[in-house]
């Protein structure tokens, strides 16, 4: 039984009830990301966010940065209007050397591992909770 992380359906639809942009940046297989989204059909949907970008658009792989690049292209906002949401110490770097404010909340994987400088990292996004209002706040620091 899979479901979207905690947090994440709750946080997606404040930012859309809020007008923002959401976007997936994943450098995952895009096959993968369907079979996700098949798995959580219901829950949350590719169609839930703007755009999706994954390794099927020919960027290289986190910890560079060209998925967070042609992310803002593609949001057609500045790096310091935009919060990333990453899970590891691997993919966190990939935001920060965009110039992306960076919250990180490890997955079963990758609990434990040192995030180094993000801005915020929590054990979950209902600690808290995290809300739009957290994210804003990134930003304003």
């Amino acid at each position: 039984n899979v479901t979207p992380r905690p947090g994440v359906v709750r946080l997606l639809n404040e930012a859309r009830e809020a007008g923002l942009g959401v976007g997936l940046v994943t450098t995952t297989a895009l096959e993968n990301m369907i079979s996700l989204f098949d798995a959580i059909r219901g829950q949350l949907a590719i169609e839930d966010f703007d755009f999706m970008i994954t390794s099927a658009e020919g960027v290289t792989k986190k910890p560079s940065t060209q998925s967070y690049d042609l992310a803002l292209e593609r949001l057609k906002l500045k790096a310091t209007e935009v919060v990333a949401i990453e899970d590891s110490a691997a993919t966190a770097p990939a935001a920060m050397d965009a110039g992306i404010k960076c919250l990180v909340t490890p997955g079963q994987m990758t609990c434990g591992q040192d995030y180094g400088a993000v801005d915020l990292s929590v054990a979950s996004l209902d600690v808290g909770p995290v809300t739009l209002a957290t994210l804003q706040g990134l930003l304003k620091a």
